[in-house]
């Protein structure tokens, strides 16, 4: 219950709703939310949708990156990333009071995949019409490999399957010691009192400001390589582009632009923390951004 608490205290825009006859403690993995709400669904009470055919009641939370699915109270909870889920619908089921002035009581979602369909239950509205309008985007962006090079040519850790952290931060740190990340980024070389050896210019922050906002529309996303640049280069003054993106689809970019932004000095409260996103990401990475995320000196 804690942490629920401090999940919910990130000050985004999703909401926490904790479930009855659900083991809260282990089900609460995640909670944080932006683009897409986070749901704590409790299992009692589902029964049969006809519309939708026979779905196994269970307790699952919907978040930025994926749908965590505790099928009971002694099974460890189950990681389903957008990939995986074909469509998501949801019914609400309304009352009148003495008025007669209707109201929302309850919503069912039912989340369904190639093989099940999955139904939970939440008091009032679930406000998941962005998330069902544009499932399939959610999908092919989470499903990006993460760019290793800020042109994009290298790439690694699909699904988060294989560690990247890593080498993704050894790559930002080599890029930004060449003469070619001096020359594509517009760097100036640093005085002996800062403790970059470059040290960003107006025309790099513009560039990575750019690239930050970029919506990735090839083979892979290269806003966590940037998201990498900027914190290494202690460019507070993306601090709102990397906060942005703590929410986007794919994880490991999630996971980078948080990291950065508390590496920059951003108040958990806004960006949220890395164990939001940890059931998606290698133990590997989430070792290693723990470590970067400290402010350097601290």
């Amino acid at each position: 219950m804690a942490a629920a608490a401090a999940s919910a205290s990130t000050g985004l825009t999703g909401a926490l709703l904790l479930a009855a006859g659900a083991d809260a403690t282990s089900l609460l993995v995640s909670a944080l939310a932006g683009g897409v709400t986070a749901l704590t669904l409790r299992r009692r009470g589902a029964f049969r949708l006809w519309r939708h055919g026979a779905a196994r009641p269970v307790a699952m939370a919907i978040v930025p990156w994926g749908v965590l699915i505790q099928p009971d109270q002694a099974a460890e909870i189950r990681v389903l990333r957008w990939s995986g889920v074909r469509a998501i619908h949801i019914d609400d089921f309304h009352t009148s009071d003495m008025s007669g002035s209707t109201e929302t009581s309850w919503s069912f979602v039912t989340v369904e995949t190639t093989g099940e369909r999955l139904l939970g239950r939440t008091t009032g509205h679930a406000p998941l019409e962005r998330l069902v309008a544009h499932l399939p985007s959610y999908a092919w962006e989470g499903a990006l490999p993460v760019a290793l090079g800020f042109g994009g040519e290298e790439h690694g850790g699909a699904l988060g399957f294989e560690p990247v952290a890593r080498e993704l931060l050894g790559s930002a740190r080599a890029f930004l010691e060449s003469g070619e990340g001096t020359e594509a980024l517009a760097l100036r070389s640093g005085t002996y009192r800062e403790q970059t050896a470059r040290v960003a210019s107006k025309e790099t922050l513009e560039l990575l400001q750019r690239e930050l906002r970029r919506p990735p529309t090839e083979e892979q996303d290269r806003r966590a390589f940037c998201a990498a640049v900027a914190g290494e280069l202690g460019a507070s003054e993306l601090a709102g582009e990397l906060v942005r993106l703590v929410t986007t689809a794919q994880p490991m970019t999630a996971a980078v632009a948080k990291a950065a932004a508390l590496r920059l000095g951003v108040e958990p409260t806004r960006c949220g923390t890395l164990d939001e996103v940890a059931p998606f990401l290698h133990e590997d990475d989430l070792e290693v951004l723990h470590s970067w995320a400290q402010p350097p000196g601290s």
